[in-house]
């Protein structure tokens, strides 16, 4: 009895690996096609907008950019870089890839893993400036405020009541906090959906979880655009 029990279990794993053999070819072609359609259309989105495009994955820029470094997880990597200009300014966009395991509820040894990809645009401004990151407020103790607030790492505080209760607001230069998040900028983003913004040297940065597409190009470099017209003037003197 044990002998033909190892035997269908023999047969079984046996039959198991020659499926296995059959199907892997099927399997690699048809992500090759999929890669192939992905770089095509992505071409193609790049032409419709006039942009240069570089599909290659690109491994580095974490180290180039410190906005980057804010985003979590393992294997980081850029992919479908977009450049171009947008009414007289140099603009960059990308699918920034990360990946980030979990357990499985079912078993405490296995886990498994989730991919992620953040769209980012980025604006090229004429001149470099105090770095500044403005995200959505979160709920947090009292205690805790006061700390950060003592130590200088609180988000900063504005006139509007409305906005400060919305948006977390960070800058080691308080004075261009103020400047950059000026009454006509509080307004206009009082009334968008709430986006990480960063400020980095000469680059102002969005990112939004999703890849990128005809629909949220147009979207998000408007956001970007609007947001460069409603920093003063005086800062680029």
């Amino acid at each position: 009895m044990k002998d033909f029990e190892e035997v269908i279990a023999f047969l079984y794993h046996a039959t198991m690996y020659t499926i296995g053999l059959l199907i892997l070819p099927y399997y690699i072609w048809l992500h090759y096609e999929r890669q192939k359609a992905e770089i095509a259309r992505m071409a193609s989105l790049a032409k419709s907008k006039g942009f240069e495009f570089q599909y290659g994955i690109h491994r580095g820029m974490r180290q180039e950019h410190r906005f980057l470094q804010k985003v979590p997880g393992s294997r980081h990597y850029g992919l479908n870089i977009m450049t171009g200009q947008f009414e007289g300014h140099s603009v960059t966009m990308f699918d920034y890839h990360y990946q980030r395991y979990f357990r499985c509820k079912s078993s405490e040894f296995s886990k498994y893993i989730e991919h992620n990809y953040i769209s980012f645009f980025v604006l090229d401004l004429e001149k470099q400036f105090p770095e500044l990151r403005i995200t959505k407020e979160k709920p947090k103790s009292k205690i805790l405020a006061r700390l950060a607030d003592a130590v200088g790492r609180g988000d900063i505080d504005f006139e509007s009541h409305k906005f400060s209760e919305r948006f977390d607001v960070r800058s080691d230069d308080k004075k261009f906090a103020y400047d950059f998040c000026n009454v006509q900028m509080m307004e206009y983003l009082l009334e968008k959906t709430v986006r990480p913004i960063d400020v980095e040297k000469q680059k102002l940065v969005i990112g939004v979880n999703s890849k990128l597409s005809m629909e949220n190009i147009d979207r998000h470099v408007d956001f970007l655009l609007n947001i460069r017209k409603r920093m003063p003037d005086y800062l680029f003197a």
